[in-house]
């Protein structure tokens, strides 16, 4: 691949400014290089797409599909829901829960579907130091109760199917800690996290359904470039009471806490609204 100025006059290939391409899209040198894409996370590749324009707002959507080895019918008019539906896609080739690991711009305690509205809620994950890991390889770590199988994610007509690791944090809807900011020491992480709500693990019993309030579900572990791993990242979900329906609580925040909380959390299958804003019925 050849580099041409506005005068069409060569000043680089893709092999001598690799590392400059590398800064400017977040995209791995050795991807660059030719390295397979698809053995990276969702979130990272996501991250690539953040901040593209496209003439067609479908076309955010459409322009992904060999990235992630899906198709769907392109449906000029359809708008935002392109995105929607790749997504739909992607879960049904891969259980990489690093999908969900998208952070909105908006702070507020808004409540909001799990998945993302664009490429750009996927931008922290291409410009943080750390790197998500696929929560696949989380999931192994935990003892499944015997009731309680982890089955694959599905679209059902009450939402998204889904088997997560969740611990209950009930906190009040407006007063969301954002435990975000990498510089705290992981003692710190958790020792804020406990004084500001009133953890209980969940422990499932057969046939009982999780008590309305507010969760934190782990997504996925983090990874300094180093390869060791430094924190689980998790995002906050409310269960309604009236449906037993969740859905993400305050979307601009996400949790990062010390790598030895993670078996505080226990599986549970559960409906999660997949997109929108609109209140429940």
């Amino acid at each position: 691949m050849k580099f041409y100025d506005s005068r069409w006059i060569e000043f680089g290939r893709k092999d001598n400014l690799c590392q400059q391409i590398s800064d400017i899209t977040g995209i791995r040198p050795r991807v660059l290089r030719g390295a397979d894409p698809t053995k990276l996370t969702v979130a990272e590749r996501m991250s690539w797409a953040s901040g593209r324009m496209t003439s067609r707002v479908e076309d955010i959507a459409y322009s992904l599909m060999g990235l992630f080895n899906v198709f769907t019918p392109m449906l000029y008019g359809e708008g935002y829901r392109a995105f929607t539906r790749l997504q739909e896609e992607i879960m049904k080739q891969s259980e990489d829960y690093t999908i969900f690991a998208w952070k909105s711009r908006s702070s507020d305690s808004v409540r909001r579907g799990i998945l993302a509205h664009c490429p750009d809620e996927f931008e922290s994950s291409l410009r943080t130091q750390e790197r998500t890991q696929d929560t696949a390889q989380v999931l192994t770590k935990y003892t499944t109760p015997e009731h309680q199988l982890h089955i694959p994610t599905a679209l059902t007509s009450r939402g998204l199917t889904i088997g997560l690791p969740l611990l209950r944090q009930d906190v009040n809807e407006n007063d969301i800690p954002d435990l975000s900011d990498l510089t705290l020491s992981s003692s710190s992480r958790a020792s804020d996290l406990r004084q500001r709500s009133q953890g209980t693990v969940s422990t499932p019993g057969e046939n009982t359904l999780l008590s309305p309030g507010t969760y934190l579900a782990l997504i996925c572990r983090s990874h300094h470039r180093t390869g060791v791993v430094s924190s689980i990242l998790c995002i906050w979900l409310q269960n309604h009471g009236e449906n037993g329906v969740f859905r993400r609580l305050s979307p601009g925040k996400v949790v990062l806490l010390p790598n030895d909380r993670a078996s505080e959390f226990k599986i549970h299958t559960i409906y999660v609204l997949p997109s929108g804003t609109e209140e429940l019925e």
